[in-house]
């Protein structure tokens, strides 16, 4: 059986700084590649600082509107 599951984790001020929150997101971030086998094209510590995915995204939605 082939499924697809996406994931949202919701950062807080991680990609403002907010080191308390950078760290969290870090540990979903870690767990996740744990638990399923996932695999990032970054380190996560630079994904967890990373606002462009979300921003393009939201981008993208708005054009469909």
């Amino acid at each position: 059986m082939n499924y697809y599951r996406e994931y949202i984790a919701l950062t807080g001020g991680s990609s403002v700084g907010n080191y308390m929150h950078l760290q969290k997101t870090i540990g979903v971030l870690k767990a996740l590649a744990e638990k399923d086998g996932l695999t990032y094209s970054e380190d996560v510590e630079k994904l967890a600082y990373t606002v462009e995915d979300v921003q393009r995204r939201m981008e993208k939605n708005k054009q469909r509107f």
